[in-house]
């Protein structure tokens, strides 16, 4: 045994000329080179104090600094280790500090609800609670207040667009207006709530998932 422990050194040594270290291999390609299946028996928790390395990186004697990590650790096709950013990436399962439901989340997804009245979006939009025939104790503009360069956005509904040409038999209300509610959006802006039918005091609770947009393929929506 002492031998071998012998013969491990010296070639730990003979391989520290090179900056290059391998374990079952004689073709290191990295500073540490493994062929074969890596063991850590003990490992930090994240937020726990137990480990010696300072944030400076500098050494500490006892293993009295506080372990939080940063960055998933990850592999290529060759098995060489890297790391990835968090935004990157969507974890299984995920603790978050800010769950809130505004457009500064740290949630993944964020559902709110809108409790829409006559004309959102609209000169006079309104969105609150208490709104009642012609009149509104809150003027709402169709903003959701979350911004479109951080989410993308769903509606619980679909809205259609009447035709707007007086000569046409079906353009009923003779003006650009939607049946029902729907989302547009550009970058830069926040997404907006559109929706009205004329001559209609129309209202309805409506909901929007919201999911961060580093995480979605989406087309153009700012029409």
């Amino acid at each position: 045994m002492k031998k071998h422990f012998i013969l491990f050194v010296v070639g730990l040594l003979s391989s520290n000329s090179y900056s290059q270290v391998g374990i079952k291999t004689n073709t290191p390609t990295e500073t540490l080179d493994i062929d074969g299946t890596l063991r850590v028996r003990t490992l930090p928790d994240n937020g726990t104090i137990g480990i010696h390395t300072t944030p400076s990186g500098t050494a500490s004697q006892n293993p009295d600094q506080l372990f939080k990590a940063q960055y998933p650790v990850v592999a290529d096709a060759n098995g060489v280790l890297g790391i990835v950013n968090n935004e990157k990436l969507i974890p299984n399962n995920t603790i978050g500090t800010s769950f809130t439901t505004n457009n500064d989340s740290e949630a993944y997804f964020v559902i709110k609800r809108y409790h829409l009245y006559d004309n959102v979006g609209g000169a006079i939009g309104r969105y609150h609670p208490n709104y009642t025939g012609g009149s509104s104790t809150g003027i709402f503009d169709g903003d959701t207040g979350m911004k479109v360069d951080n989410w993308q956005a769903m509606i619980s509904n679909i809205s259609y667009k009447f035709l707007t040409a007086t000569s046409d038999t079906q353009a009923q209300f003779k003006k650009d207006d939607y049946f029902n509610y729907r989302l547009k959006g550009a970058s830069g802006g926040t997404w907006k709530i559109i929706g009205d039918i004329i001559n209609l005091q129309e209202q309805a609770y409506v909901d929007v998932l919201f999911i961060k947009s580093n995480y979605v393929a989406a087309e153009d929506r700012s029409l």
